[in-house]
């Protein structure tokens, strides 16, 4: 009974560590993932984190894709990027 009960506990302890290992071995490679991609979603083209090309409808600012330009700034619709507004104007 004892051996039995030995073994038992010894299955249990390899078969939690296979998993543990598993799970690390997972998130190393999510961590890598991520650290490789860091353009947004609607990033089409993104080559060494930095985005080159956005999807339609989106505006290109800072390797960033945005819907919207922000506050000094004014949506070019021929190149789809966010530039400095000139003066008070939009």
């Amino acid at each position: 009974m004892k051996y039995y009960l030995l073994s038992f506990l010894l299955i249990i302890i390899y078969v939690h560590h296979a998993y543990s290992l598993n799970n690390i071995f997972l998130n190393k490679n999510y961590i890598k993932k991520i650290e490789i991609d860091k353009c947004d979603n609607e990033c089409i083209q993104c080559e060494n984190s930095i985005c080159k090309k956005c999807q339609r409808g989106f505006y290109s600012l800072k390797n960033k894709c945005l819907k919207i330009c922000p506050d000094n700034f004014i949506a070019d619709n021929f190149s789809f990027e966010c530039k400095h507004s000139l003066g008070r104007y939009k």
